[in-house]
């Protein structure tokens, strides 16, 4: 659905069955609901079904588990709902997650296929994905090519082979997976150099996965390159595959700093680019100059610092010339970082990523100074945040708990004082429920700040 070109998404045959009526006017329960709304003249399930008991339910689970094939469009499962809306309201939720509705999966469909290839693929990291290209198969209603296995280690637990037969599954109906093969065999390697660059690839205990330690390797330059410019980093539209594809093939950029070196005569010889084109990118170029610390530090594609450590770091050392003199122990100390992810910091800036900065503030991007937070109603407290947040996103729900005086971290620990969690929440919520920690969902949260 979500294109750049809106017309591409308006070619294909979308269609979408309604469920609810925010108010329900008169209406009493979901049935009724479902009644308003076809009455109006919205598309509802047909199949839709009100039931007295478990049994009924059972027994409607598995009638559509027998039927699904016949259907026009895949299902996963079957929702079940209580009817009622006052039954709703008294059971509640739990996170946001209703205690009046579950979904009942089904099982996984299967297919048989043979791989044909298992091809390495480099990330912005240097680390190489085995992915096991199969003979194309239908899966579930979708037709699978390309399994990813992750790491050498997962190979071989599989099993998994050139002209292995295996099953494979959508994992949650979504991502492709092989689920076991019929003749195992271990003694998969990754390749000793690079296949983009030709560099050697190492595995660094205590990881797992093997990685091209080139700098300068292509696959890692085009991905470091976009994950600069992605929207949770720098911010620059504009900056896609393609655009970015065209600057490397040109010798243009090598490194993010080269981004800010680029001329309007350069921008205006690449496909895609006319006069004003090449003009507003070169503004949000001149833009983004000015960023966030937190912001800067994510964008630089610290192995192991996602968006929320990369926050915790600015707000613990304020700058980036401390933060880069920083010892190991010290950034040890700041709160969810750790002695791997310390190490990973220091690392950084003891190399190549320390030259990146350099070229970066001399070509003018000056990462604003963060100020350590002030005194206020969340001194002392820590926050963490999972799932979806609705009212407002979660980076700017960090942001006002850290405004207020507390922390946001990114991992749940003992020391956490509130888990708030939105629809969507994983294993931080299990997480905080075995330590018994206070967990909030989107609306307590609000509530909490007092909005």
């Amino acid at each position: 659905m979500r294109q750049i070109d809106a017309s591409i998404t308006g070619s294909r045959d979308l269609q979408t069955f309604m469920y609810t009526l925010d108010p329900g006017g008169p209406c009493r329960s979901q049935w009724d609901v479902l009644g308003g709304l076809e009455r109006m003249g919205f598309r509802v399930n047909k199949h839709r079904r009100r039931l007295t008991g478990i049994d009924d339910v059972i027994e409607y689970h598995a009638e559509w588990q027998r039927k699904r094939h016949e259907l026009e469009h895949e299902i996963d499962g079957i929702v079940v709902k209580v009817d009622r809306f006052d039954q709703q309201l008294e059971l509640g939720f739990v996170a946001r997650s209703p205690r009046w509705a579950i979904a009942f999966k089904y099982a996984p469909e299967q297919a048989e296929t043979v791989v044909e290839e298992i091809a390495c693929y480099v990330g912005r990291t240097g680390v190489l994905t085995p992915v096991a290209h199969v003979k194309p198969v239908i899966v579930g209603g979708v037709t699978v090519r390309n399994v990813t296995m992750h790491n050498e280690a997962q190979v071989n637990e599989k099993g998994v082979y050139v002209s292995a037969r295996v099953v494979i599954h959508r994992a949650g109906d979504v991502i492709p997976e092989i689920v076991s093969v019929k003749e195992p065999k271990q003694g998969w390697r990754m390749p000793a150099t690079c296949p983009v660059c030709g560099g050697e690839v190492v595995r660094e205990e205590p990881y797992i996965a093997h990685r091209c330690i080139n700098p300068f390797c292509g696959a890692q330059r085009l991905e470091r390159l976009r994950h600069f410019a992605s929207r949770g980093a720098m911010n620059i539209d504009g900056l896609g595959y393609a655009t970015i594809n065209q600057l490397i093939e040109r010798k243009w950029v090598e490194d993010p700093s080269d981004l800010y070196r680029l001329t309007k005569e350069q921008v205006v010889q690449l496909e895609g680019f006319a006069d004003k084109s090449a003009q507003k990118l070169l503004a949000r170029l001149a833009d983004s100059k000015g960023p966030s610390l937190g912001r800067f530090l994510y964008a630089l594609g610290i192995p192991q610092v996602g968006e929320a450590t990369a926050d915790l770091l600015a707000v613990e050392f304020g700058s980036i010339d401390k933060l880069r003199s920083a010892t190991e122990e010290q950034i040890d100390a700041v709160e969810s970082v750790g002695a791997s992810m310390a190490h990973e910091v220091r690392r950084y800036f003891e190399g190549h990523g320390g030259e990146l900065v350099g070229r970066l503030l001399d070509a003018g991007v000056h990462p604003q100074v963060t100020e350590a937070p002030g005194e206020g109603p969340f001194t002392g407290k820590t926050f963490v945040f999972t799932g979806t947040m609705e009212a407002m996103g979660r980076p700017d729900a960090e942001a006002l708990v850290r405004k207020m005086g507390g922390k946001a971290a990114s991992s749940v620990s003992a020391k956490t004082d509130y888990v708030v969690a939105g629809p969507g929440a994983g294993s931080k919520l299990e997480k905080a429920q075995k330590l018994k920690l206070n967990i909030l969902d989107e609306q307590q949260f609000l509530e909490l700040i007092g909005e």
